[in-house]
């Protein structure tokens, strides 16, 4: 159990207890580790600290402590870069395997947080382990598509499969070939099923930040199947 959702049929059923803080000098500070664990106090609005993992123009921003990974919904686009360290204020909100902070405001904190990947195998990611995290691991590419949002390449780790997003780039990129060996850091992010009440993972991605975080370890063999029909062919 990570949350509780109330529907209510409008505002005439809402009651306003206490008003919040206009200028957050109140506001709770917990690790991401400890949100939307049970406590005993009331919750409401609450900031973190973490270091920015990944930041999509648009999108959400993740960030990471020491304990967990969190995606924060801002207010306002957030000027941010890979590496720095923020502060959060927002009211978190359940998630398939990690909190959600919603309606946020980001800003950059004065004190440095480090945040190293963590080595993972496709089986700890599928299961959620480490959702919303910076991790690496390795596999053989399948396939390279470039679709309209952003770059994928298809890979597979045992016997999953999983997409890497590369956002586009103006560096020109040597992709390697199908059957390359390529070790792989970024942003995990599962997807999951409702099945009959019971939450269900069923795939999960990685949001790499740039071309930089995909490295060759092994070339693909030059013995492929296109070359061999190739050599059959003479």
């Amino acid at each position: 159990l990570t949350g509780v959702r109330i529907f209510v049929p409008d505002w005439n059923s809402v009651t306003i207890l206490s008003k919040g803080d206009p200028v957050l000098t109140t506001t709770p500070e917990t690790s991401i580790g400890d949100l939307l664990q049970y406590a005993t106090a009331e919750r409401r609005r609450v900031r973190v600290h973490g270091v920015v993992t990944l930041v999509r123009p648009g999108g959400p921003v993740y960030i990471q402590d020491s304990t967990a990974g969190l995606m924060v919904q801002a207010t306002a686009p957030a000027n941010l870069s890979t590496g720095e360290t923020v502060v959060a204020d927002g009211f978190p909100a359940p998630g398939a395997f990690s909190p959600v902070l919603q309606n946020a405001e980001i800003r950059r904190a004065d004190r440095t947080i480090r945040v190293e990947p963590a080595d993972i195998s496709a089986e700890d990611a599928l299961a959620g382990y480490y959702e919303s995290q910076l991790v690496r691991m390795e596999g053989t590419l399948v396939n390279h598509l470039s679709t309209f949002a952003d770059q994928v390449l298809v890979v597979q780790a045992g016997d999953l499969l999983f997409d890497a997003h590369i956002p586009y780039t103006s560096k020109e990129i040597s992709w390697p070939g199908s059957g390359a060996l390529v070790r792989l850091t970024g942003v995990c992010s599962v997807r999951v099923q409702d099945r009959s009440g019971e939450i269900v993972p069923i795939d999960f991605n990685l949001q790499l930040r740039s071309p930089d975080d995909m490295t060759v370890v092994r070339a693909a063999s030059w013995w492929n199947m296109r070359h061999i029909l190739q050599l059959l062919a003479v």
